[in-house]
């Protein structure tokens, strides 16, 4: 639970790093998200194909760029976690993986049931002109990585148990980070 308000500010700071580096104006950093000026507004343009409209708020690409640099955080960390775990054996390297996995679920059903328009993955899909299929594949394999992945490399004698336990703290640590302790600490 102590791990997922790290990852999720990772994510977030993926992000902001690349409103600073592309130069977006106002960048802003919030318990659970990010933007720049005019941000929802320059998203309601390019997705109603205001073209024009949105490259008068940002440089689009530059705003894609920066969108995908979230979900790549995300990947990174689910990386190393599982890395972590296996040449340490130390659970915390699951947890790392799962608590930035934990969001994906939330994605993928966003994107499946409504088209997910407000996601990381529609900016990028929008922005930079992948399908949003591909994003959605990319999203789903990484959560399956560091679902599996965890299983796998946790001893077979406690697999079900310990996997549990990291999935309920990620979980655990979402309500909390969300529902309390961000809010209160990004006032």
């Amino acid at each position: 639970a102590v791990v997922l308000p790290l990852t999720v500010q990772a994510h977030e700071l993926g992000h902001l790093s690349g409103y600073v580096l592309f130069g977006l104006s106002e960048p802003t950093l919030d318990y659970a998200s990010t933007g720049f000026a005019d941000q929802a507004e320059f998203w309601r343009r390019l997705q109603a194909g205001n073209i024009s409209g949105a490259r008068a708020i940002a440089n689009i690409g530059h705003a894609g760029v920066a969108a995908l640099f979230g979900p790549l955080v995300t990947y990174l960390l689910i990386g190393l976690g599982l890395a972590s775990l296996a040449r340490t054996g130390r659970l915390a390297g699951g947890a790392v993986a799962v608590c930035a996995a934990v969001r994906l679920p939330l994605i993928l059903a966003a994107i499946l049931v409504g088209g997910g328009v407000h996601t990381d993955e529609a900016h990028v899909s929008q922005a930079l002109l992948v399908p949003l299929w591909m994003m959605t594949l990319s999203t789903t394999l990484a959560l399956l990585i560091a679902l599996g992945g965890t299983w796998t490399l946790l001893a077979r004698t406690s697999r079900q148990r310990l996997t549990l336990a990291l999935t309920v703290g990620a979980a655990a640590g979402a309500a909390v980070w969300m529902g309390w302790l961000g809010p209160t600490l990004f006032i």
